[in-house]
């Protein structure tokens, strides 16, 4: 499927990216509103569908990532998954992660 992607910034530190297939231009192309309760129907079928689409492979590129993490850059003693099972190890047994 070819896609072309739209960016725009509606608030300042907030990007929203919108992925299009080519032939659906002159479809919907983002939701029309600005708050979730003020979505409807149209709206979240058209975040459902695009959804779904986002989701295929999503385990295969998250194990892809934590093996990248797992490689070592030079000069470092642990590698940064190490290093973020380390962080998360010292962060939960000082109680920043509870039930």
């Amino acid at each position: 499927m070819e896609r072309y992607h739209n960016a725009k910034t509606i608030e300042p530190n907030v990007l929203i990216v919108r992925f299009i297939r080519k032939s659906d231009r002159f479809k919907i192309d983002h939701v029309k509103f600005r708050a979730t309760e003020d979505g409807d129907k149209e709206d979240y079928t058209f975040l459902n569908e695009h959804e779904i689409e986002y989701t295929k492979g999503r385990s295969n590129k998250l194990l892809r990532a934590l093996a990248e993490l797992d490689e070592g850059l030079s000069g470092y003693q642990l590698t940064r998954l190490e290093h973020s099972l380390q962080s998360a190890t010292r962060a939960e047994r000082h109680g920043a992660y509870t039930d």
